[in-house]
């Protein structure tokens, strides 16, 4: 197995993660934004290198589900930069590093300039380190660390704006909890016991609730009128909750659990519909929009 020649996916990480840092100097909106926008375009260079570089070199057959486990094809290392064999790239995630990264520049270009005093750059591009962080991770106990750190910006910014944080809290601390407590039961409980079962099961209420899915989706459009609109979209647009289901589920779900996901999918894709129909206030209109088409994911 060969090792990608350049680090494309540490710089695209730590890029931001820089720029976050650096950003902070920066008083004028306006210049805050156009840095913010460089850094992101950088950011996804080098996802898309690593993307290209992985297709010139995988020969592995792409990525299929076979008896309910999910087989990624040739996985390629990034190297010890960060750990040995931290950040992997393979067939589910190798375009969805590109496609994350774009969503972020796309935010920072699209942002109005009336806006810009209200949008914490800072926080963005932290956030966005760890998402792709999180995106390039196979290991389950980075992945449910990382999707967890990333909670942790939008509370920040609703803080700043002095918005209320109970509804965000709560949902999202349940979150965390029953990814960390189902985990450990799926790991340290025999195979097919009642334990790993119940981890199992714990790990499914912490997607749905990651997801917004029925009837977990209060806080979806709380957190869309109060946080600034780029701040929400970047928190359910890449849906780190279906990558979460993928990493976590997909591998040693039972089938009659994931046909459950799947049911309580598509009613929420039709229930969040209906609901975007009948939305008077925009906000709330593109978060039931986006909860539909993630529901269809």
């Amino acid at each position: 197995m060969n090792e990608l020649h350049f680090p494309w996916l540490e710089c695209a990480i730590g890029v931001p993660l820089v720029g976050s840092i650096l950003i902070r100097r920066f008083k004028n909106p306006e210049i805050a934004r156009l840095v913010c926008i460089a850094i992101t375009a950088v950011s996804f260079v080098m996802t898309l290198g690593a993307w290209i570089d992985f297709s010139i070199h995988s020969t592995a057959p792409a990525a299929q589900a076979t008896s309910g486990q999910l087989s990624s094809g040739m996985q390629w290392h990034s190297g010890d930069t960060v750990g040995p064999h931290l950040l992997t790239i393979d067939n589910l995630n190798a375009p969805l590093l590109p496609l994350t990264s774009l969503l972020q520049l796309l935010v920072a270009w699209t942002t109005l300039r009336s806006k810009l005093k209200q949008f914490p750059f800072s926080l963005f591009l932290f956030r966005s380190t760890v998402l792709l962080a999180a995106f390039s991770c196979r290991d389950p106990w980075a992945v449910i660390s990382l999707i967890a750190l990333a909670m942790i910006p939008p509370w920040m910014e609703l803080r700043e704006r002095q918005q209320p944080t109970r509804i965000y809290t709560l949902y999202m601390g349940t979150c965390v909890l029953l990814m960390f407590v189902g985990q450990y039961l799926v790991t340290s409980m025999p195979d097919h016991s009642p334990g790993e079962l119940a981890g199992t099961i714990l790990l499914v209420l912490a997607v749905l609730i990651r997801t917004g899915m029925f009837p977990f989706q209060t806080w979806l459009p709380d957190l869309f009128q109060r946080a600034t609109f780029g701040t929400a979209l970047m928190f359910v647009a890449p849906m780190p909750g279906v990558y979460l289901a993928t990493r976590l589920l997909l591998p040693t779900a039972p089938d009659w659990i994931l046909r459950t996901v799947a049911l309580i999918s598509v009613f929420t894709a039709i229930y969040a519909a209906g609901l975007a129909l009948v939305q008077k206030e925009t906000r709330r209109f593109y978060a039931y929009l986006f909860l539909s088409q993630s529901s269809l994911v």
